[in-house]
């Protein structure tokens, strides 16, 4: 093929539509070694969620996502896969090496790191197992060891050199022949470029109930267990009993929901559900919720079921007949998997943002739990007691989060705002302050402080806020358009007619803004 030519037909990788086995559909195995040198492995695919079916011999471990720890790409006949490592974060040192001289990747040198007293080693390679393609740099897992003692490299050329006490959890970039290395903090992915929690399925995903009444699948903060099942499907008749009964011997710790794939004889669901003995919510399945368990066409292998654990991450599918012992041993081996505090307030942001700012609220009260002396879920917290309307319970979270960090200038703005809004008016007009003190001259502080004095019919230091808005930022429309409305309140019309002008040149969107000015113009022509 030369230059420019298209290639013909599909590609033999990503176009696999191989099915079937053959390996008699074996599962995949992992030997886990949990002692370190103890040479004792575990067979443990299970529990890593790694019993896959798939033939194929290509298993790369590369770090996907840029969180320091190594994930897992395998490509079989049934297609690529990637597994995302979500076990408790350790140290770890990320080693990037450049040659002087020959190969610039420098393969085949020799490195040694010494941390915590362990020493590793192993050498440059862009190749290992079954046709596969690694990553130049080096990972060493170090464990507990929050520094890297010592690094030693041997160079294709037979130089030697060391280089010591170096950072853990950073990329270190050693050149042959510089004694300085130099250190970065790796690359992640943004969280909102992450891939979306749209298929599979999450535990706050709303359906109809046999009740009637629309609501999330399962509460958030516990693990959850979502079991798809049908009337007319023999595993699920013999299934559904066993888990009402594990349902009632985990109690509340565990969130269980049934979702019914038929849509038309509501009766003959509710009374196998019942003849069953099933105490937990049962739900009604509807093309949405089908698309986004089981992709376009929603077209579900029954039973089942899916399990999340915490955070609502997906854990585990099971598409066949599952046991109570199998979700026993799945439900306990998440047991000490304690979440993130950046993880619980990420979610948090995106039920806020979706305006489910009430469950939101019980992931920034978890966070808190977890690490009492950060600021930020506190600010947080405060934010969404803020949308609910709970002005009180906004402003304790909001002063606790400055107790921690009084230097954060946009605590201080949602504070005076909560205090603006609860008219105390006097308290606002402190915390604006200390927003300026803390932040800078910046409209988004002075306007809301503007608001309050006029409120106050404190009119000339009104006017001044909105003044120095319109100074540190020209291009306030916010400013202008507040501006405009004090100078409508003292009677000065054309003034205010000009103001609004400017707020709408800068901000053409602003419908109310719009109104006000017909409103204005046509009194002023009157």
């Amino acid at each position: 093929m030369t230059k420019g030519d298209k290639p013909k037909g599909k590609d033999p990788v990503l176009e696999r539509a191989f099915r079937g086995s053959w390996s008699g559909y074996e599962k995949d195995n992992l030997f886990y070694n949990p002692d370190g040198p103890c040479p004792r492995f575990y067979n443990a695919p299970y529990l890593f969620g790694l019993d896959m079916e798939d033939d194929g011999r290509s298993a790369v471990p590369v770090d996907i996502d840029g969180d320091g720890d190594l994930d897992l790409m395998c490509l079989g006949l049934q297609g690529l896969r990637l597994f995302e490592n979500r076990l408790p974060p350790r140290h770890f040192a990320r080693l990037r090496l450049t040659a002087s001289s020959g190969h610039r990747l420098a393969l085949g040198a020799h490195v040694k790191v010494t941390a915590g007293g362990v020493t590793q080693q192993d050498y440059v390679k862009v190749t290992d197992g079954f046709q596969s393609q690694l990553p130049a740099d080096l990972h060493f897992g170090l464990d507990a060891a929050d520094a890297v003692t010592a690094v030693e490299v041997r160079w294709p050329t037979g130089r030697v050199e060391r280089w010591e006490n170096l950072p853990a959890d950073r990329l270190i970039e050693l050149d042959e022949g510089e004694s300085a290395a130099r250190v970065s903090t790796l690359p992640k992915w943004p969280e909102d470029s992450r891939p979306k929690e749209a298929l599979p399925g999450t535990p706050a995903a709303t359906a109809t109930g046999f009740d009637g009444k629309r609501g999330p699948l399962a509460a958030p903060g516990r693990p959850a267990v979502l079991n798809f099942w049908s009337t007319t499907c023999a595993p699920c008749k013999r299934e559904l009993p066993a888990l009402g009964v594990l349902a009632g011997r985990l109690g509340p710790d565990v969130s269980f929901a049934g979702v019914c794939v038929d849509g038309v004889n509501l009766d003959a669901a509710r009374g196998m559900a019942e003849a069953a003995g099933v105490k937990y919510p049962q739900f009604v399945a509807d093309e949405a919720l089908m698309a986004a368990f089981f992709g376009p066409g929603g077209s579900a292998i029954l039973p089942s079921t899916f399990v999340f654990d915490a955070r609502g991450r997906l854990n585990r599918v099971f598409q066949r007949e599952v046991s109570d012992t199998e979700i026993r041993t799945l439900l306990a081996s998440m047991a000490g998997d304690e979440p993130s505090p950046a993880d619980l307030e990420v979610r948090a942001n995106q039920l806020m943002e979706s305006g489910k700012a009430a469950e939101a609220v019980p992931l920034l009260e978890w966070s808190i739990r977890i690490a009492p002396s950060r600021a930020v879920p506190y600010s947080k917290l405060g934010m969404a007691w803020f949308s609910l309307g709970e002005l009180q319970k906004s402003i304790a979270a909001i002063q606790q989060s400055i107790q921690l960090d009084p230097d954060d200038a946009y605590a201080h703005m949602n504070l005076g705002a909560a205090f603006h809004n609860a008219d105390q008016l006097g308290e606002a007009i402190v915390q604006y302050n200390e927003a300026l003190r803390c932040g800078g001259e910046k409209a988004e502080f002075l306007v809301p402080l503007g608001r309050v004095f006029a409120q106050k019919n404190e009119v000339a230091r009104a006017m001044e806020a909105f003044d120095r808005a319109i100074k540190a930022e020209p291009k306030s429309a916010a400013a202008w358009k507040w501006k405009s409305r004090l100078h409508k309140a003292l009677g000065q019309n054309a003034d205010a007619e000009k103001c609004l002008t400017m707020s709408l040149a800068l901000n053409p969107s602003d419908e109310e803004a719009r109104e006000w000015l017909k409103l204005m113009t046509g009194e002023n022509r009157r």
